[in-house]
């Protein structure tokens, strides 16, 4: 039973956790969320002691629908107490028994070997020598192979051992022994696997082309998906909040020393309006009208290159670092690919508006800006969505963390050279200019220079093709960039489990 550590963390490399027949257990019960057909554990007894090894033969028997377990191996003389075992509900099952469990197990005790039903004995090199009942297993090693179990022994300690000292001293007995059940195989059990077969399909128990076809249907909804994948990455981000504080400050930081840099640009309004009150005629725009414009638009850009560069990091090692636990998941059909995004996404949204607040508390006043406060923190979080979604992208096509940061880079330095800061887009040759409308980071750039200076310097926005009548027309696009790049990041999410499984 897992109730006294239901409260516990599970444990890492590096946080003490549960025990280890407690994860054994846990894992176990993971599996079965899905009610699944047939059950295949690969050793999971080993690395337990033998109470814990018990304990999860236990809970398997429960599983299978047996309610008993012995406490000592069958046999003469053998006690024939039982414990009582938890039964779960298989009413929903077609028989009275739960789902075929199979499991690998190495050197089991002779207690846990008389609580299987089958066993099948493998010898080196994978080929069978028994598979059968356990209690028949000494007989026939007598009868077949002229091995004799001693009085006293038990008849898996007696089997364990022979094995192991013919694998060493005499292998080619072992190999005979391969041999004979083989012979026996084709003999006896193939003609009563055809004629068990046979007589389900006449009696209709089973349908043959339904029985080869996968069952692809989840056992819940997409809502109780989306509801409990959404709970837990709350509480994931929770227990781990160091990583979202340090984000936080990070860009806090940052923008303490864009503020420094760009101290008071947005004075230069107040200089231009003073400026343009004193010409008289037509003069030729001074360097320092040019200098202070180009500050001032550099300023903008600056804060969403920083917000950006920012959210993608966040994201970038989201499923690197989950893809063993989501592969394993899905491959159970415990949820869909559109259930997991989206949960991650309600959460991610608010951290990225926390994020663009915090940057633009800070910077917001120190650089003197001038547009509204809220909308222009708005446009940030627009911004950092799509960047996180191009970060997700990315990180649901590349298994290795280096292979996702480098390509990482190829995506967001074209985003920088046609941003307008290093080069007015103007001046950019007409035969890659264009790209610009590819650009997530240049439709946020006009969005923020539109509510920050909306039509008080057209020459400015002409030079960068900033429209300002098309503020509707950026929103739009930057949201069906974070759809469809959100969208391509599932389809690659869901082409790569279903490669591995």
């Amino acid at each position: 039973r897992l109730q006294t550590a239901q409260d516990t963390r599970i444990g890492d490399a590096l946080h003490k956790g549960i025990s280890g027949g407690e994860k054994k257990r846990t894992a176990i019960g993971v599996e079965l969320v899905t009610n699944p057909r047939i059950l295949f554990l690969d050793e999971p007894l080993s690395g337990l002691d033998s109470y814990a090894a018990f304990q999860t033969m236990q809970v398997l028997r429960s599983v299978a629908g047996r309610t008993k377990a012995p406490l000592s191996p069958p046999g003469e003389g053998a006690s024939e107490s039982t414990v009582d075992i938890p039964t779960i509900d298989q009413s929903d099952r077609s028989g009275a028994e739960g789902p075929p469990i199979l499991l690998t197990v190495h050197q089991p005790s002779s207690l846990l070997m008389s609580m299987f039903d089958d066993v099948i004995l493998l010898i080196p090199g994978g080929r069978v020598i028994y598979h059968g009942p356990v209690a028949e297993m000494a007989s026939f090693f007598l009868s077949e192979y002229g091995e004799r179990c001693p009085d006293g022994t038990s008849p898996s300690d007696f089997v364990m051992f022979l094995v192991q000292a013919y694998n060493l001293t005499e292998p080619h007995k072992l190999q005979s022994m391969a041999d004979k059940w083989a012979q026996y195989s084709d003999k006896k059990l193939v003609p009563k696997i055809e004629s068990v077969r046979k007589t389900a399909e006449k009696e209709n128990k089973i349908d043959s082309a339904a029985a080869t076809k996968l069952n692809t249907a989840r056992a819940t909804g997409f809502l109780t998906q989306l509801a409990v994948l959404s709970a837990r990455e709350a509480i994931e981000t929770k227990r781990r909040p160091i990583g979202r504080v340090i984000g936080f400050f990070i860009s806090a930081f940052l923008a303490a020393i864009y503020g420094a840099v760009y101290w008071q640009v947005g004075d230069v309004l107040d200089e231009l309006a003073a400026y343009d009150a004193s010409v008289t005629g037509d003069e030729p725009t001074p360097e320092w009208v040019i200098q202070k414009l180009t500050g001032y638009y550099g300023a903008m850009v600056v804060l969403c290159i920083s917000m950006m560069m920012g959210s993608a990091q966040t994201l970038l090692l989201t499923f690197p670092l989950q893809r063993a636990i989501f592969l394993r998941e899905y491959a159970n059909n415990m949820y869909s690919v559109p259930a997991y995004f989206i949960s991650k996404m309600l959460v991610e949204l608010p951290v990225g508006f926390l994020n663009a607040l915090g940057q633009m508390l800070v910077a917001y006043w120190m650089m003197g800006l001038r547009g509204n406060f809220l909308l222009e923190t708005c446009v940030l979080w627009l911004l950092g969505t799509a960047s996180a979604s191009t970060a997700l992208l990315v990180s649901s096509s590349f298994a290795d963390p280096r292979g996702a940061a480098q390509t990482l880079t190829l995506v967001q330095v074209p985003q920088m050279l046609f941003s307008g800061l290093f080069l007015a887009v103007s001046l950019i040759p007409s035969w890659l200019r264009w790209l610009q409308y590819l650009s997530y980071l240049k439709y946020a750039i006009n969005l923020f220079f539109i509510v920050e200076v909306g039509e008080k310097l057209p020459n400015l926005a002409d030079a960068n093709e900033i429209a300002t009548s098309d503020a509707w027309l950026y929103c739009v696009i930057i949201a069906a960039i974070t759809v469809v790049t959100r969208g391509l990041a599932m389809l690659a999410l869901h082409m790569k489990a279903g490669y591995v499984f």
